[in-house]
C-alpha cells in the first residue's frame, strides 16, 4: 500500500504542470457584457412651466462628466446609454447663465439588472429639477423734445435700436416705452437714429446726431427714463438715408383781409410802388339793328251805356216848426 501511495503522489506531481499549461500564463478574463440603460431628465420653473435648453450631464464611475443633450420645449430629455451592470451613474441638470437650480437637479444611482420573464431587464435613471430664472423685467422710457426750429414730425417715428435691432419707435409726441428682460449687471447701449430724408430727397439729421444712451441693469426691477432735446435738422452730404420721413401736412391758413386806408387815414411818406394802370377793355362790337316787331291791333272797345243822372234830393222847407203843413205841387 505504501508503494501504491507513493506512485499516486508522483502521478499527481507530474500532472500538475500539465494542467497548469505546462508553465504558461493563464488567459485574461473576457470583457464584461454591456446593457442598455434608459435616462430621463425633467426641468420646470417655480411656476411649473417647462424650461427648455438646460444641459443634461452624466458621469459613469470615475469617468469625466459629459453633456449628452439638452431639454426640449417640454422641458424633457430622453436617452439611453450602454454600460455594464453595477456601474455607478450620476445624472444631473446643469445651470445656465439665465437659470439657477433651486430644487433637485442631480441623482446618483447604480445600474442594475433584474430577471423579468425569460430575459433580463435593465434599470433606468431619472432626475427632476426645479429652476428659477435670473432675469429681471425693466421698464425703459424715452422722451424726446424737439426745439423751436424743428417740426413735430421730426421727432415722430424715430427708431430706437439695441445691438443693431429696432426695438421701439417714438410716437407723434416723441415718446416711447418698452419692457426689457435681462440679467442684473448687463450693460446695454441704446441708439436713436435721427437721420431723416426730406421730401426733395435731401438727407438731414438732428443735433445731436444718432445719440447713444448707456445703461447697466440693477439687481432688482427698475424704471429707467431717458430725456433728450433735438435741434436742427441740418443737411448731411455723402450719406444715404436710413429711413424715410413722413410727409409733412401742409397747414392751410385763412388769408387775412387788409383794411384799405380811408380818406382820413394818415398816409406814410415812404415812397410806394405806383399801381399799374389797368388795361383798357376792348369796346364790344355793336349789335346789328333788328327789325322791330309790328304792334298787334288793339281790340275794339264796346261803348259803355249812358248812365242816368241821379235826382238830387229836395230840401225840406221850414214852416216855423209846424209839422202838419203839406206842401202841394
Amino acid at each position: 500500500m505504501n508503494q501504491l501511495h507513493r506512485m499516486f503522489l508522483l502521478a499527481s506531481l507530474c500532472a500538475a504542470p500539465l494542467l497548469a499549461g505546462c508553465g504558461q500564463d493563464e488567459a485574461p478574463p473576457g470583457p464584461r457584457p454591456e446593457f442598455q440603460y434608459k435616462l430621463e431628465a425633467n426641468a420646470k420653473d417655480v411656476a411649473g412651466e417647462p424650461v427648455p435648453g438646460l444641459p443634461v450631464i452624466v458621469t459613469i464611475d470615475d469617468e469625466e462628466p459629459q453633456t449628452i443633450g439638452y431639454t426640449d420645449q417640454q422641458g424633457k430629455f430622453l436617452a439611453a446609454i450602454q454600460s455594464v451592470d453595477r456601474a455607478r451613474v450620476t445624472l444631473a441638470i446643469g445651470p445656465t447663465e439665465i437659470y439657477q437650480i433651486v430644487e433637485g437637479g442631480m441623482v446618483e444611482d447604480q445600474l442594475s439588472l433584474r430577471l423579468e420573464g425569460q430575459g433580463l431587464m435593465a434599470s433606468s435613471v431619472r432626475v427632476d429639477a426645479k429652476v428659477r430664472s435670473k432675469q429681471v423685467d425693466y421698464l425703459i422710457w424715452f422722451s424726446i423734445d424737439c426745439g423751436e426750429r424743428t417740426q413735430p414730425v421730426d421727432c415722430e417715428a424715430l427708431p430706437i435700436e439695441l445691438d443693431g435691432e429696432i426695438i421701439a419707435t417714438t410716437d407723434p409726441s416723441g415718446r416711447a416705452h418698452f419692457v426689457h428682460t435681462g440679467l442684473p449687471g448687463d450693460k446695454l447701449t441704446f441708439t436713436i437714429n435721427n437721420d431723416v430724408e426730406s421730401e426733395d430727397g435731401e438727407l438731414t439729421q438732428m443735433i445731436p446726431s444718432n445719440p447713444t444712451y448707456d445703461l447697466e441693469l440693477d439687481n432688482t426691477s427698475q424704471v429707467y427714463v431717458f430725456k433728450d432735446s433735438f435741434a436742427g435738422p441740418v443737411p448731411v452730404k455723402g450719406k444715404r438715408p436710413k429711413r424715410k420721413a413722413k410727409r409733412k401736412k401742409r397747414r392751410h391758413t385763412k388769408a387775412k383781409r387788409v383794411k384799405k386806408p380811408a380818406a382820413t387815414d394818415v398816409v406814410s411818406n415812404t415812397p410806394s410802388a405806383k399801381p399799374k394802370p389797368k388795361p383798357k377793355a376792348k369796346p364790344k362790337p355793336k349789335a346789328k339793328p333788328t327789325a322791330k316787331p309790328k304792334p298787334k291791333p288793339k281790340p275794339e272797345s264796346k261803348p259803355k251805356p249812358e248812365s242816368k243822372p241821379k235826382p238830387k234830393p229836395k230840401k225840406k222847407k221850414d214852416y216855423g216848426g209846424r209839422e202838419d203843413v203839406i206842401e202841394l205841387f
